[in-house]
């Protein structure tokens, strides 16, 4: 009995051995196996940060604005003061234009009084003028202030020293009282226009019998 008893037992521990050999060999194949796979997992994942840390940079790169490099600018006061410097040393050298020169009329009088005449008499008078400037004299032209005053005037040119006459002819047809006749000559001179003045009266024809007659 002794000897089925102990051998019995004997079995039942080596089947405990043997189920716990078994579980062992599992725990080390499970082990082993998950030992395996998750250095897998582990460098899929790592692989994946890579990538991502990867693309970061590239989409930080493209938000940043990239600074151009700036220019130089030459003030432009410089060249500014160089050109007006230039224009001055231009203008310097430039020679001055002499002043125009003009003819210079001289009248011995620019006013006439004149005797008294009677209405219907005619007359002539004369203004006398010398040129005074440095070039010859050109009067261009020479009208009256009125239809019964008919002047006169030289149509060559007076040299500088010369002298010559503008002449008036009066008709006081018509005209009775105090009369003023005005000549205005123009020619190269400064100012270019002067102005001659006639002054006279003229007294009302008496009356004979052939006119009274005839008014009758």
């Amino acid at each position: 009995m002794k000897r089925v008893y102990f051998s019995f037992i004997f079995l039942v521990f080596c089947l405990l051995c043997s189920c716990g050999g078994k579980q062992t060999a599992n725990q080390v194949i499970s082990k082993e196996s998950s030992s395996v796979e998750e250095p897998d997992i582990e460098l899929a994942v790592f692989d994946k940060v890579i990538a991502e840390k990867r693309e970061e940079p590239v989409e930080a790169l493209e938000s940043i604005p990239v600074e151009k490099p700036k220019k130089e600018v030459v003030p432009a006061s410089e060249p500014k003061k160089n050109a007006a410097s230039k224009k001055k040393k231009v203008t310097s050298k430039k020679k001055k234009k002499a002043p125009k020169k003009y003819a210079k009329i001289e009248f011995d009088s620019v006013v006439h009084r004149l005797p008294t005449i009677t209405e219907g008499d005619k007359f002539k008078d004369e203004f006398h003028f010398k040129n005074s400037g440095e070039i010859p004299l050109t009067i261009t032209f020479a009208t009256a202030s009125c239809g019964c005053t008919l002047p006169s005037y030289p149509f060559l040119d007076i040299a500088p020293g010369e002298s010559d006459v503008i002449r008036v002819e009066y008709n006081s047809v018509g005209k009775e009282g105090p009369q003023e006749a005005e000549i205005t000559v123009s020619a190269n001179t400064y100012p270019k226009e002067i102005v001659l003045k006639m002054v006279f009266d003229v007294n009302q024809k008496e009356k004979t019998v052939v006119d009274s007659i005839g008014q009758e």
